[in-house]
């Protein structure tokens, strides 16, 4: 009921404007050498100390630029309100600091307000309000809403699917200096979307994005050496690749040295260094390293078994996004393996699952439903989420819906239908005799 999957080549989505240009670190001096400094240099000191995580100094020097008016100060406020950053989280704080930089000028603050409209961050989510605070980002050259306005035409959020409008901004956003839109042309051209296919273009714009310290990009170069797309398979500099994602703050990067340490995939195994790498991963928000570290203690593997554990960081993993973990616990809770068995828990997980892009979850809720597990039996509701299996790939679905059809159970027996979903299940890797 449960495999481990690798998640291959991520592009990232959305980026928040929230890193600054570092400055050397200065001691702020006498009021009198403070009322000599400028609102830029206030800004600049500002960064140093928010790169070194001294926060109250940090807001100090942010403060006293936006006395003088300098918006992209009420920009770095807003930032670590949304993020917490010295100060407790409060969405309503960073709004308000955002909307004061976007009157004072600055394009960051208005992506920034496009972004939790975006996303729904502390306001309704409204994809017509993000859109209009991102083009304004954009007609002051900020390379985050650039790269933003590409991604909603990329993917067709609140626009029409429009990849060469896509690709325009992308490429803006990346003259700008964003290396997440120089990642997203690479995954244009890695995938094929909205353009041919072309290896040695995706490699281009990864490479530019690295260049310009954008850790997704990285993990993109690490994956095409490690696999052999589109260059000859090197191991080697795939790692390097990997290790220059974490250094950039790529948790995935992180993930997939430990999952190639835990496997012995180009490297000799070793256990270790996979966990070692898993839990660097996991403190860069890394989801899948979360999961994997949960499948390790799971089933001993280079560990002690040990299901709390697991299901420690299963949860984290879940908490993160990960399709898998909250699949995993699912399971825990359906067959009661280290927890007190509990359907409804069960259900949820699974439904969590699902929703995050597991065809397995997906499975398991047609299979409680075709049986009465846990629920009122109800072939109509199998059927429903076996279907969503097979479209996320999970051939057990396939397989299932095909014998629902043989013997007609919920539906009209149909042996052609039922051939066409075993033929799924099998190109989909599911095969079973009865």
């Amino acid at each position: 009921m449960r495999i481990k999957k690798y998640f291959a080549v991520m592009a990232a989505a959305m980026v928040m404007a929230t890193s600054f240009s570092g400055c050397s670190e200065i001691d702020l001096g006498s009021k009198e050498e403070k009322e000599n400094l400028s609102a830029e240099e206030l800004f600049d000191l500002g960064n140093g100390y928010y790169d070194d995580e001294k926060y109250q100094k940090a807001m100090e020097c942010y403060e006293e630029s936006l006395e003088m008016e300098y918006g992209e100060a009420a920009y770095a406020i807003g930032c670590m309100y949304e993020n917490g950053e010295g100060v407790n989280q409060d969405y309503a704080k960073a709004k308000e600091y955002y909307e004061i930089g976007m009157e004072l000028g600055s394009g960051d603050a208005a992506n920034n307000l496009g972004y939790m409209y975006d996303l729904g961050n502390g306001v309704e989510q409204d994809y017509a309000k993000a859109i209009e605070y991102y083009e304004l980002g954009y007609e002051r050259e900020s390379a985050a809403a650039a790269n933003n306005l590409g991604y909603l035409y990329d993917m067709g959020y609140g626009v029409e699917q429009d990849y060469a409008k896509a690709k325009e901004y992308y490429t803006k956003g990346m003259k700008w200096g964003s290396g997440t839109a120089a990642n997203n042309l690479g995954y244009m051209y890695d995938l094929g979307n909205g353009v041919e296919q072309d290896y040695e273009q995706a490699i281009y714009y990864y490479e530019k994005g690295v260049d310009l310290e954008e850790g997704v990009a990285a993990y993109n170069l690490g994956y095409l050496y490690r696999n052999g797309y589109g260059v000859e398979q090197d191991y080697d500099t795939a790692i390097e690749y990997y290790e220059m994602g974490i250094e950039f703050g790529d948790g995935d990067s992180a993930n997939s040295l430990g999952y190639m340490y835990e496997t012995g995939e180009g490297v000799r195994q070793n256990y270790s260094k996979a966990i070692e790498y898993y839990e660097e991963g996991l403190e860069l928000g890394s989801g899948n390293a979360a999961n994997n570290l949960g499948y390790l203690y799971e089933y001993g593997c280079g560990v002690e078994q040990d299901f709390d554990k697991a299901i420690e960081y299963y949860e984290m993993g879940t908490e993160l996004g990960n399709a898998n973990a909250a699949t995993s616990l699912g399971y825990f809770y359906d067959m009661g393996e280290g927890v007190e068995q509990d359907y409804a828990k069960a259900i949820e997980y699974y439904e969590i699952g699902m929703g995050l892009g597991s065809g397995i979850a997906a499975g398991n809720l047609g299979y409680f439903y075709e049986n009465g597990e846990g629920v009122e039996q109800d072939y109509a509701k199998a059927i429903e989420y076996y279907e969503i299996g097979v479209e996320l790939g999970d051939g057990r679905s396939a397989d299932s819906l095909g014998y629902l059809y043989e013997k007609g159970y919920g539906v009209e027996a149909n042996q052609d239908k039922a051939m066409e979903y075993y033929d799924i299940a099998e190109a989909l890797g599911y095969y079973e005799e009865y």
